[in-house]
């Protein structure tokens, strides 16, 4: 049941005009709200409750695929793959929002390959980023549903490469080790990679709906246009514990160039092109019995 809310499907809404689709019942040019017209039961005389479902009694369905992945463990490491949750150091920029009260996260689609080398933790990733438009979003996709989906495109793909190594002890041992008065440190860096070098527009020959311009036929996609964009992303993460004392810093920035920026360029556009530069960063301090957390993004 995800955000359902209770109460919030009876039998008397489903299939109606005015709760999944915009209202075509119009009275000197205002909508009518779907309860008033003819046939349609009012929400009193609802005898059950519809499993929440897109298309009939709502935008969403109570039950979807949001993560689903797989891990094979061996002798030398392991290797995922699927659509997997992403969480660095403090979580700032890559949060798998896992806690019991989340509603949200950072999800992948990836193949990574982790293994265990001196006591750290390496990792190496080939992610889906974004391969762009789809028959599942178009047109196709929506007269045929049940058919075969494909990419309409490979110019416009999102290539993204991950690798990280770690230093990361488990729970016990950390717990252990500050217990006998040890000075514990955790540590990490990442980087990811991302580079597109087209992206998708609209073109004059797309039929259409009242979804707006869709293509019909993979005949009437227009041809990626040049875009040119490549980033870098590196994460810095430590942790250190010391008795009760708890220190933790994770730090992050965004570095790229995007040759081709079109709408996106602002008056401060380079002539070789938009440049790309954000940073990040978060402290966390905990000395025992009171906790002081300070960020800035």
């Amino acid at each position: 049941m995800d955000n359902t809310i209770l109460g919030s499907t009876p039998d008397s809404v489903a299939g109606i005009q005015g709760y999944n689709v915009p209202s075509t019942t119009n009275t000197n040019g205002q909508a009518v709200s779907p309860t008033t017209l003819a046939g349609v039961a009012p929400s009193s005389f609802q005898a059950t409750k519809d499993a929440p479902e897109i298309g009939q009694n709502g935008f969403t369905s109570s039950i979807r695929a949001k993560r689903a992945w797989a891990e094979i463990d061996t002798s030398y490491g392991s290797l995922q793959f699927g659509r997997m949750p992403w969480h660095w150091g403090r979580g700032i920029f890559y949060n798998d929002g896992n806690c019991a009260d989340c509603d949200v996260g950072t999800t992948v689609d990836r193949i990574m390959g982790v293994t265990t080398i001196y006591g750290h933790q390496l990792a190496l990733a080939w992610d889906f980023g974004a391969t762009g438009v789809t028959t599942q979003q178009l047109s196709l996709g929506r007269l045929d549903p049940s058919g075969y989906q494909y990419d309409l495109s490979q110019g416009d793909n999102v290539l993204e490469l991950m690798t990280s190594i770690t230093r990361i002890d488990d729970p016990i041992s950390v717990r252990e080790r500050v217990d006998r008065g040890d000075l514990v440190v955790n540590y990490g860096v990442q980087l990811v990679y991302r580079r597109q070098a087209k992206v998708d527009v609209s073109s004059s020959t797309q039929a259409t709906s009242s979804y707006g311009p869709q293509p019909q036929s993979p005949d009437q996609m227009s041809a990626p246009i040049d875009y040119g964009a490549w980033s870098v992303t590196p994460d810095l993460w430590f942790k250190l514990h010391y008795e009760a004392f708890t220190l933790e810093a994770d730090a992050t920035g965004i570095y790229g160039r995007i040759q081709h920026p079109g709408a996106l360029a602002d008056a401060r556009a380079r002539p070789h092109g938009q440049r790309d530069l954000q940073h990040g960063s978060s402290q966390g301090f905990d000395p025992g019995r009171r906790s002081h957390v300070r960020g800035r993004d």
